[in-house]
């Protein structure tokens, strides 16, 4: 069963500033794969969106688990399935697409932010 979000859009973009704020120079390496969460190989934290995501939502966890073989790729295909209506929220869901996308291209946290905040201004929460 797929869980609903209780956190809003803003929240979760307030999340992903709080980790890029607290582990600016973290690099994720996904080895070509996205984790939401822990690799069980590994104590290394897993995407900025999934550690934002499960720090306002833990009971999501094992949903995470579940997904993390593939069949949800990014943001733009988890959130809808959270029940976050990608229409309402386009420019801010295009913010976190972008942190992603840069966090799994190498840049580190606090780049990877100030990457959406330049590409996605309107999208940003200061």
């Amino acid at each position: 069963m797929i869980n609903k979000a209780e956190f809003t859009i803003d929240q979760l973009m307030n999340e992903v500033r709080s980790l890029a704020e607290q582990n600016p120079d973290f690099i994720y390496d996904g080895g070509g794969r996205c984790f939401y969460t822990k690799s069980i190989h590994s104590e290394e934290c897993g995407c900025i969106i999934g550690q934002a995501i499960l720090k306002l939502q833990p009971n999501l966890r094992l949903y995470f688990q579940k997904i993390e073989r593939g069949l949800i790729p990014n943001v733009t295909g988890l959130l809808p399935k959270l029940e976050i209506n990608y229409n309402q929220n386009k420019k801010k869901i295009d913010w976190l697409q972008c942190v992603q996308s840069s966090q799994d291209k190498g840049i580190c946290w606090q780049n990877a932010v100030h990457t959406a905040d330049m590409l996605e201004p309107t999208g940003s929460t200061p």
